[in-house]
C-alpha cells in the first residue's frame, strides 16, 4: 500500500493543476483492485468528497463521467489486446453483472464488447 500510495503522488505530481486528468490516473490505478469510489480518490488526493466534486464540476466533468472513461478505455485495451472472457472483464470493471458493462459498452461504442472484438480482430 505504501508503494501505492508513493507511485500515485509521482502520477499526481506530472499533472498538476489538473484535477481531472489526476482523476483519471488514480481511477485508473485503482480499478482493478475495485477500489475507484468518489471516497477513495478524494482520500488519495487529501480533499474532501464534496470539494472535489464541484473542483470537477468546474472543469466541466464528473466523476461518474471520468470512471465510465476509464472502464471503455480499460475494456478496449483488453478485447483489442487479449483474449480475456468478458464476464471476466466485465467484473474486473467494477461492473455487478456482464449485461450492465454490455449495456454501457453498446451505449458508447454502438455494438457488443464481442462484436466490437471481432471487428477490432478483423481491422488489424
Amino acid at each position: 500500500m505504501r508503494y501505492f500510495e508513493e507511485f500515485s503522488k509521482c502520477l499526481l505530481a506530472e499533472h498538476k493543476g489538473d484535477i481531472s486528468r489526476q482523476v483519471q490516473v488514480l481511477i485508473l490505478q485503482t480499478l482493478g483492485a475495485q477500489q475507484h469510489s468518489l471516497e477513495q480518490i478524494s482520500r488519495l488526493l487529501g480533499m474532501p468528497m464534496r470539494t472535489l466534486q464541484r473542483r470537477l464540476n468546474e472543469a466541466g466533468t464528473s466523476f461518474k463521467q471520468l470512471v465510465q472513461g476509464a472502464r471503455m478505455k480499460t475494456a478496449r485495451w483488453h478485447l483489442r489486446a487479449s483474449s480475456i472472457d468478458v464476464g471476466l472483464l466485465s467484473a474486473s470493471l467494477g461492473y455487478t453483472d456482464i449485461s450492465a458493462f454490455s449495456k454501457a459498452f453498446r451505449a458508447i461504442h454502438g455494438s457488443s464488447p464481442l462484436q466490437w472484438r471481432k471487428r477490432q480482430a478483423i481491422n488489424c
